[in-house]
């Protein structure tokens, strides 16, 4: 895919920016121009917003026309941002003049800004050139890292779930069977003992819109008369019931505390637990038993 370079300048330098349009997209790049790129009647705003969106390059052509011009410095705004919303630079600023950049405003002063002009065109274009296609290839690799990063985890979530019903076809061949596995397996709690069954029975209901592990450990407590908070092991509980495939699991992100993601990267998102069609199939068949 060719490199798609974002031209932000002022329309009073016009004529020098249309040359270079024009030799930018004559070597192969995707230029993204005004005078080419909003028909008339569009919104200029929308139109420049997309532009930048999808660029690879965000080239300002620093002149004293632009540095005064309103609209270049909306667009301005606009590339700093998504500046620092992707993991390389697209930035290239240019001056027409060595004398510009005393006149540049704070913000731009520390930015690398070569002289760009009909007498100083060659290698300043040639560095637009490298860095589009460098970031054009980073963006790319990204993109590809991560549709493979998505299709493995897809890949990881299949073979669980093949797993998983190949663990209960093999152990579980009926919901007979799995009643009496639930019967067997038994959860000390305080000098307190129940099965998963009585656990099941207990969060059926909560169940079939989605409960978590603090519902899970209310309903416990009180089924136990427990006045006081008392630690349970919810999550080899819940682990058991979704093994069983009576109970599925979602994940969503805890957007509290989200911010605290390279502190604890295991605690940002929330589980929730839902009935799952085996699930109504095994509770039927316990209630027809009692």
């Amino acid at each position: 895919m060719k490199p798609r370079i974002f031209l932000c300048h002022s329309k009073k330098d016009k004529t020098f920016v249309t040359n270079l349009a024009n030799d930018l997209r004559n070597i192969g790049n995707d230029v993204w121009f005004d005078e080419w790129e909003i028909p008339p009647g569009e919104s200029f705003i929308d139109k420049m917003m997309e532009g930048i969106e999808d660029c690879d390059v965000f080239f300002i052509y620093l002149t004293e026309n632009s540095i005064a011009s309103h609209w270049v410095q909306k667009e301005l705004d606009a590339g700093f941002i998504k500046e620092y919303e992707r993991r390389f630079p697209i930035l290239a600023t240019f001056v027409d003049e060595e004398e510009t950049r005393e006149k540049l405003p704070l913000k731009l002063k520390p930015l690398h800004s070569p002289v760009l002009n009909e007498k100083e065109f060659k290698q300043s274009f040639g560095q637009i050139i490298t860095k589009a296609w460098k970031n054009r290839f980073v963006r790319e690799f990204d993109e590809l890292e991560s549709k493979f990063k998505t299709r493995l985890l897809e890949l990881e979530n299949e073979n669980l779930k093949l797993k998983a019903d190949l663990d209960i076809r093999a152990q579980q061949s009926d919901i007979d069977t799995i009643i009496k596995l639930m019967l067997e397996s038994v959860i000390e709690i305080k000098g307190h003992s129940l099965n998963l069954i009585e656990i099941f029975k207990l969060i059926t209901d909560k169940s079939a819109v989605g409960i978590n592990n603090s519902d899970l450990t209310g309903l416990i407590l009180r089924h136990l008369s427990f006045e006081t908070p008392t630690y349970i092991q919810t999550n080899d509980i819940f682990h058991k019931l979704v093994t069983f495939g009576i109970l599925k699991v979602e994940r969503t992100e805890n957007t509290q505390i989200k911010h605290l993601i390279n502190v604890y990267p295991d605690k940002i998102y929330d589980y929730t637990y839902f009935l799952t069609e085996l699930g109504s199939q095994v509770i039927i068949a316990i209630m027809k038993r009692e």
